[in-house]
């Protein structure tokens, strides 16, 4: 068996990340000197032109090391950190490494592997889980050498198992492995799994919530929107002006109807379960799955604060807790206090004639970014009385002016929420906020909205 793990590789390019590097082409984590520099003016004359030879002899003497991103992995072939072991049958460039792979796939379907790699044509980066990449390069967005970047931050094209590691199962799962469902069901929770509980770590979103919403939702990963758009909880809307629109069903109060919706696209499923908590963490109508330990609950809240239609979504996400022991995933959150509006958000109250683009420029940002990161699912319906939250230093200016509906014939929950709020599946929030045990009303019936 080959002595390259995958927990090997993610420990070595984390040390790597805590060392101080320069990223130089063919460059295989050897400290910086004359002799280093000259050896690979020799071998990429183009590349190492003066200005870049200049620089690089500036650092002689300061315990720089120099690599490439594919040279950051070879060298953990080649015996780390500046006594490299060289063997011909590990040196290969980055589409070398990819074109050696024997598993790889398109980015999207990236499992939360730690020590996968991730990919794109001429360039390699080390997969450390929870949405995080380690690579080297000299992308002054990113940095000069090692540095850490989120999956999204770059078009990735596709993950690879890195030809000569050894993948095991305790690599493949870094929470409590499940024993319970068939192999697909298996495979699906031990994928997701490892994602919710990194997840829960940082957001305080139980991961036994999570994975039940994520089977719910996605069918186990294989609806259409799963497949087509990476998304695991049928968050609608757009991320990062990626939308995909389909079909979809709504429960109006009293029975199913179909109408076309615009869900949220993303690049990979990570992103689709950072998103999901992080919409929890961001509207306050989710405010009390905050810190939430007990999943009986948080199954009960998710529904009551207006996430699901469906009147049995609650025990349906509870039957999944318990049936695939999901518990197993929770992960515990060191007590930080109640999660609070950031100090750099602001909160703007809608008044008479304003628009999300006319906000949104009074602001410099964009009407997309407003309606992302408020959960708008149609940036062309806001109201008097609405707050909406802007990432910025600035506080907001006015007080929110309570806002009512007077009932008229015909009128049902959800009409109202779809004309009034812009989404008919928040019919739940009015009937909560009006204390209704029910869905009827009566015209002439004056509603409290929710903000």
């Amino acid at each position: 068996m080959s002595t390259f793990t995958a927990s090997g590789l993610v420990d070595y390019v984390k040390k790597a990340l805590k060392t101080k590097t320069v990223y130089m082409w063919g460059g295989i984590m050897r400290l910086v000197t004359e002799s280093y520099i000259s050896g690979k003016v020799n071998q990429y004359p183009d590349w190492y032109n003066p200005a870049r030879v200049q620089k690089f002899r500036s650092l002689i003497g300061r315990d720089f090391y120099g690599v490439d991103c594919v040279g950051l992995i070879k060298s953990y072939y080649w015996g780390g950190f500046g006594s490299p072991n060289y063997s011909a049958n590990t040196d290969k460039s980055a589409n070398g490494m990819f074109q050696a792979a024997t598993e790889k796939g398109p980015i999207g379907t990236i499992p939360e592997i730690p020590g996968v790699c991730v990919w794109l044509d001429g360039h390699i980066g080390v997969y450390i889980g929870g949405g995080l990449v380690i690579e080297s390069t000299n992308n002054t967005k990113f940095g000069d050498g090692v540095c850490q970047t989120k999956l999204s931050d770059r078009n990735w094209t596709n993950w690879l198992k890195c030809p000569y590691i050894e993948y095991d199962q305790a690599d493949q799962n870094s929470g409590s492995p499940i024993s319970k469902g068939n192999t697909e069901q298996e495979t699906f929770i031990n994928k997701i799994g490892p994602m919710a509980s990194a997840d829960m770590k940082t957001s305080g979103i139980l991961a036994s919530l999570t994975i039940a919403q994520a089977i719910l939702e996605s069918g186990w990963g294989k609806s259409g929107l799963a497949t087509a758009a990476n998304n695991l909880f049928g968050i609608k809307g757009a991320y990062n002006g990626a939308g995909y629109t389909c079909k979809t069903q709504e429960w109006d109060g009293s029975k199913y109807i179909t109408v076309d919706a615009t869900f949220r696209k993303y690049p990979s499923w990570a992103e689709s379960v950072a998103d999901h908590s992080a919409l929890f963490n961001r509207l306050d109508r989710y405010k009390n799955l905050r810190g939430l330990t007990d999943y009986k609950l948080a199954c009960q809240y998710v529904r009551e604060d207006g996430y699901a239609t469906d009147p049995e979504y609650t025990n349906k996400l509870i039957n999944l807790i318990e049936k695939y022991n999901l518990t197993a995933w929770d992960v515990k959150v060191p007590s930080s206090g109640e999660n609070s509006q950031p100090p750099s958000e602001t909160v703007y109250t809608v008044k008479s004639g304003d628009t999300l683009s006319k906000i949104a420029s009074a602001y410099g940002t964009t009407y997309q970014a407003l309606a992302a990161y408020n959960g708008i699912a149609n940036p062309n319906v806001i109201y008097v009385g609405q707050k909406i939250k802007i990432p910025s230093g600035k506080s907001g200016t006015s007080t929110p002016a309570p806002k009512t509906y007077t009932v008229k014939k015909g009128d049902s929950l959800w009409q109202i929420a779809q004309s009034q709020l812009g989404n008919g599946s928040r019919w739940p929030e009015i009937q909560k906020l009006n204390g209704l045990s029910g869905t009827t009303i009566y015209a002439g019936q004056v509603l409290k909205l929710p903000a």
